[in-house]
């Protein structure tokens, strides 16, 4: 893809940012967190597929799925949850950390 590089270098930016911001308000107990998401099963992914696939959307957004280890693609709750959880109490000592939610695609392909 002619734009992997750009997303790449956005990527290990955020990633960076992550760790400085962690590492420079640690001192105030302001934690700083890193959320990777997979494909979101969203209307936005819907358009996209209608856009560039209009004869076979269905099937591209079933290989979608399929990419998943588990099966689908996730659902924005998911991530929202991880967002809840990291801006909770309950996780107060965790920091400079990346979180992937991609239902095991990044590591079990």
């Amino acid at each position: 893809m002619a734009d992997r590089f750009s997303y790449s270098v956005s990527k290990g930016a955020v990633h960076a940012m992550t760790l400085s911001i962690a590492r420079d308000c640690a001192q105030f107990k302001i934690r700083c967190n890193n959320i990777l998401p997979t494909r979101i099963d969203t209307p936005l992914i819907a358009g996209i597929l209608q856009k560039h696939y209009p004869t076979n959307a269905h099937d591209i957004r079933t290989q979608y799925h399929q990419a998943q280890p588990l099966g689908r693609m996730a659902f924005p709750v998911e991530v929202a949850k991880m967002i809840a959880y990291l801006a909770s109490d309950d996780a107060e000592f965790i920091t400079g950390c990346d979180f992937t939610i991609d239902g095991g695609f990044t590591h079990l392909k």
